[in-house]
């Protein structure tokens, strides 16, 4: 997260085009596509709201172009693409209302194109990233059987993807995903050897993506060590294999924060608190994404290192940025459990929704332009 910039353009030149030759469709999808990659690294770094700013211009600039040619595919899934973007920056706010409607809107149009074009493998694999993502939605907001039942459709889109084309990366990428939340979704309803199975099988996805292929990907990597590190079934963990990940990764990167994070925390599973401190110190030299765990795992080293004070200081301290940047981040609600529960931190009576004040009251609403077809 640290390694995402934002693309060195004024505003007004990335709309130009637009200003200058609105008759030209091309440039209006470019302004969507440039805008809902600016929000996408904004969320990436936990800066929701600018992230919010960015994805209702790209909107209104989706619906321009869907408006303009009904019959065009590729517009639809355009505007897909932005809902989507939308929905996951409303989620991360705890606005999950307004995001279910962002999803929901997104489905209706997936349907529509599966329909339309069922040999189409991209259109496919897109409708399983939307379910994905309401599935997440689920599990953060309830209910767990509706999570469960968005995972296992979204694995048969994917699935679908795949048969079309076998070589679809990113849907098995896709899969993969849908694989370790479906076993979540089972664990929250007490499915404990389904979850297990689950797991099994999301980690053995992660292990394929990296072979010789996928190499090169680095996120890839970090999902699996991710996965190996922090998979709720803790026979399934493998602390071995993560640290051996994380440390090709940080002597291929150094200056990578990520990295450093997920280093610390393969030594913090690996019983080296001293080490995942020292890992953790040099990721405050560069630019952290505000939706890191860094201050979960701080927490966490210095508790087990015996620093309880310091270890106190630095779980409030990231509950803090975590109530204010991304209240609905899955990853961090894990960690912030499993690091109370460590610390002795009672969260029965603390709230899932932002402190008052930290969300944003003016955020427009996902389903505010018509949506194509209607």
């Amino acid at each position: 997260t640290d390694s995402q910039t934002l693309p060195n353009l004024p505003e007004e030149w990335r709309s130009r085009p637009v200003s200058t030759r609105p008759d030209v469709p091309g440039h209006r999808s470019s302004l969507v596509v440039a805008e809902t990659n600016i929000a996408q690294v904004l969320y990436r770094l936990g800066e929701n709201n600018d992230a919010l700013m960015h994805v209702q211009t790209a909107l209104e600039q989706a619906m321009t172009v869907v408006n303009a040619d009904q019959t065009n595919p590729e517009s639809h899934a355009l505007e897909v693409y932005v809902r989507v973007t939308f929905g996951q920056i409303l989620r991360d706010l705890s606005m999950f209302s307004d995001a279910e409607l962002a999803f929901k809107s997104s489905d209706d149009i997936c349907r529509e194109l599966v329909e339309a074009f069922s040999e189409n493998g991209s259109y496919r694999r897109l409708y399983g990233e939307v379910k994905n993502n309401v599935g997440i939605l689920y599990l953060l907001d309830g209910p767990a059987d509706d999570a469960q039942q968005a995972f296992v459709s979204a694995i048969v889109d994917f699935d679908s993807a795949l048969k079309i084309n076998p070589r679809d990366t990113l849907a098995r990428n896709g899969r993969a995903w849908a694989l370790n939340y479906l076993a979540d979704a089972q664990l929250q309803l007490g499915q404990v050897d389904k979850a297990a199975r689950s797991y099994g099988q999301a980690i053995a996805e992660r292990t394929n993506l990296c072979g010789t292929t996928n190499a090169g990907i680095t996120e890839y990597h970090v999902a699996r060590a991710w996965l190996l590190l922090t998979c709720p079934d803790e026979s399934l963990r493998d602390v071995v294999a993560g640290e051996a990940i994380a440390e090709g990764l940080v002597m291929d990167d150094p200056g990578s924060g990520q990295f450093h994070m997920l280093h610390a925390l393969a030594q913090l599973r690996a019983k080296n608190y001293p080490g995942s401190i020292t890992s953790l110190n040099k990721t405050a030299l560069v630019r952290m994404s505000k939706k890191s765990p860094v201050g979960f795992i701080r927490a966490m080293a210095l508790w087990l290192n015996g620093n309880k004070p310091g270890a106190v200081t630095a779980w409030e301290s990231a509950e803090k940025l975590m109530n204010e940047a991304a209240p609905g981040d899955i990853k961090l609600r894990q960690l912030r459990v499993e690091s109370a529960k460590l610390l002795g931190i009672d969260q029965s009576e603390k709230s899932p929704e932002p402190e008052s004040g930290t969300q944003t009251t003016d955020a427009p609403k996902p389903d505010g332009a018509t949506k194509a077809g209607n």
